[in-house]
C-alpha cells in the first residue's frame, strides 16, 4: 500500500487499531496542536515543532512524544522503545480500546505543549567524528584528501550518516583476500 498523502486519508485507510487511532486523534486535536502527515503516520506539531504522533503496530498502537523524557509521567505510562538509542522520545503504548484515558493523554500532551512553549528540549548529544582507520591511512598519504574532507565540516557536526556507511565496508583482510583472487 503507498504512503497516505493526508493525515485524513491515512485514517480512512487504517482498518487495524482503525477507531481507536481516532479516538486518540480526537483527543490530540482537542488541545489545539496542528496535524501534519510525515513519515507515513500523523504527526502534530507547535510551531512548526513536533510534539506527538501516533503509530500503530502488529501489537499495539500509541502516542509517541517527541520530548517525552522531559514529562513527568506521574501515570508511569511512557516507556523509551529504543533504550539506548533515543534520549528525548518516549511512547505511550495501548492494547485496546479500553485502555485509552483521554483526560490523562490530555494531561501529557499538555504537559508537552507547556514544555515547548517554555523552550525546554532535549537535544541530542554530540557525538566526535569517529573516522575508520582506513580513511585516516587515506588521508596521511594525500593531504588534498584530508583537506576536502575537513571542508565538509562533518568534524563540526558530528558523526555523519557518510561515515557510517564507510564504516560498514568489508574488513581490510577481506578486501585484500578478494583482491588476490582476482
Amino acid at each position: 500500500m503507498a504512503n497516505a498523502k493526508s493525515a485524513d486519508e491515512f485514517f480512512e485507510r487504517t482498518h487495524r487499531w482503525g477507531a481507536e487511532l481516532r479516538t486518540l486523534r480526537e483527543a490530540v486535536l482537542s488541545t489545539g496542536l496542528v496535524e501534519t502527515l510525515k513519515w507515513g503516520h500523523p504527526v502534530y506539531t507547535l510551531d512548526g515543532k513536533n510534539v506527538v504522533g501516533l503509530g500503530s503496530f502488529k501489537s499495539y498502537f500509541g502516542l509517541w512524544f517527541f520530548q517525552g523524557a522531559l514529562l513527568t509521567d506521574p501515570a508511569n505510562r511512557l516507556i523509551n522503545a529504543q533504550e539506548g538509542v533515543t534520549e528525548a522520545q518516549r511512547q505511550m503504548r495501548f492494547n485496546s480500546a479500553s485502555e485509552i484515558n483521554r483526560s490523562l493523554i490530555i494531561d501529557y500532551i499538555t504537559e508537552a505543549i507547556a514544555n515547548h512553549r517554555s523552550g525546554k528540549v532535549i537535544k541530542p548529544a554530540s557525538k566526535p567524528l569517529a573516522v575508520p582507520p582506513e580513511l585516516e591511512s587515506a588521508f596521511a598519504a594525500d593531504s588534498d584528501l584530508r583537506a576536502a574532507f575537513d571542508a565538509l565540516g562533518l568534524t563540526k557536526n558530528g558523526i555523519s550518516p557518510s561515515i557510517l556507511k564507510l564504516r560498514s565496508v568489508p574488513k581490510p583482510r577481506r578486501s585484500a583476500s578478494r583482491r588476490s583472487s582476482q
